[in-house]
């Protein structure tokens, strides 16, 4: 992680307020609340500050509590980019992403709870993905409240020192053209 002094993203806010005569900006941090006593300090400094800005964050359901997204709402959330990144539980172990459907299910009913928009992301096409997985989470995102768009990402980049990279290598999946021109993984099992 790097941390930056909220003090000095609260002096950040000020300035870009003022200099730019805008009340919204979004924070680019792919997961917001990691590690989440962080992100609840910054938030109430926020609020005590009282800079009054809108903001939009990306964020995964793996920390999100109701203290988390009440505070998300008192300093200014506006929207939330969710990174579920699969809806069904096979896919999510298969992409290692360290929360469950149960997770997602209760980040998007406090979203809904706190009247803050979010939408969904999900990766098609990791291993394992086929016809059944991608309907279970079809299934499941009809389920959750509040949900207002879901982007899909239709296979996964592959970028060296990752999860996706070593599959690929020992799978012998890789040619020898390097990184530089980009390499997509698809199962096989979808079309």
């Amino acid at each position: 992680y790097r941390y930056i002094e909220p003090y000095k993203i609260i002096k950040e806010l000020t300035l870009v307020k003022k200099y730019f005569k805008t009340d919204k900006i979004c924070f680019f941090d792919e997961v917001f609340s990691e590690p989440v006593d962080y992100a609840k300090e910054l938030l109430v400094k926020i609020i005590k500050s009282k800079v009054k800005i809108r903001f939009e964050i990306c964020d995964n359901p793996a920390c999100i509590d109701e203290e988390y997204v009440y505070l998300l709402k008192r300093a200014g959330c506006s929207g939330i980019m969710l990174s579920a990144d699969a809806c069904s539980e096979a896919m999510l172990k298969s992409l290692k992403k360290g929360f469950t459907l149960k997770e997602v299910q209760k980040a998007a009913e406090l979203f809904s709870k706190y009247n803050i928009p979010y939408f969904l992301t999900l990766l098609l096409g990791a291993p394992g993905e086929n016809k059944k997985t991608i309907m279970e989470g079809f299934d499941f995102i009809k389920k959750l409240p509040g949900t207002s768009a879901v982007l899909l990402n239709y296979g996964l980049r592959i970028q060296s020192k990752t999860g996706i990279y070593k599959y690929c290598k020992d799978k012998c999946l890789l040619n020898e053209q390097g990184l530089l021109k980009p390499l997509f993984y698809l199962s096989k099992r979808i079309k």
